[in-house]
């Protein structure tokens, strides 16, 4: 007896029995998720036909899906930077920290997690400043602000979630709530990591997380 196939991925292959194509937004985010790792890798000099390899497409499906090379630039940059503020990609990272740990060793696994993510965000901010420079057509083109400030919250909540998972039985000890820990933390972090404040390297998970948690004095004073 024959077995009949699921009618969701019939639907799909449609009548030619192959994958559906996809959608013009599927397809630009496809390429935009494959070609960021290589503009990291490469910069802005890239060739459309190194662009097009990393994509597993032809030069001419990119310009048919974009007006041409620093468009797709600008737009690989501002997807790239929308994965970097996602929180799922340091989910696995976070729950694997292990609780035993003293507290700020635990907060320094945390910052290590959020130091990587900020790295490519300022990074990809730095490649932005450069296109802008070149091609300053593309600044007329305005960002979808209300979706960043969605995503901004997400990652957010996420991370107050996560940290307070992760300090666990010291949360009685705080003197300010979880989520203004996280403030402090992203502030330090934030600031640690970008290259015109201050000169000096970026801020050591190790560093901000004594400043969190014992200040910045040898032998606080205690009432």
């Amino acid at each position: 007896m024959t077995t009949t196939d699921d009618p969701t991925a019939a639907c799909a292959r449609g009548r030619s029995g192959r994958a559906a194509p996809l959608t013009p937004d599927d397809r630009r985010a496809q390429i935009l998720t494959a070609v960021v790792p290589l503009l990291r890798e490469r910069g802005l000099d890239v060739s459309t036909r190194e662009l097009a390899d990393a994509a597993g497409v032809a030069e001419g499906t990119l310009f048919r899906v974009f007006p041409d090379k620093p468009a797709l630039l600008a737009a690989a940059v501002r997807h790239g930077i929308e994965l970097a503020t996602e929180p799922g990609p340091g989910r696995v990272e976070l729950l694997a920290i292990d609780r035993t740990l003293p507290l700020e060793e635990r907060l320094a696994r945390v910052i290590e997690v959020s130091n990587s993510r900020m790295a490519v965000i300022v990074e990809l901010m730095g490649l932005m400043r450069t296109i802008v420079v070149r091609h300053p057509q593309l600044t007329g083109e305005a960002p979808d602000h209300s979706a960043r400030h969605a995503r901004l919250q997400e990652g957010h909540a996420f991370l107050v979630e996560s940290i307070t998972d992760v300090i666990g039985p010291d949360l009685p000890r705080l003197r300010i709530p979880v989520d203004r820990v996280v403030d402090l933390m992203q502030t330090l972090v934030v600031a640690g990591q970008l290259p015109w404040i201050g000169n000096h390297p970026p801020l050591a998970p190790a560093e901000v997380a004594a400043v969190l948690v014992r200040g910045i004095l040898t032998e606080p004073d205690h009432p």
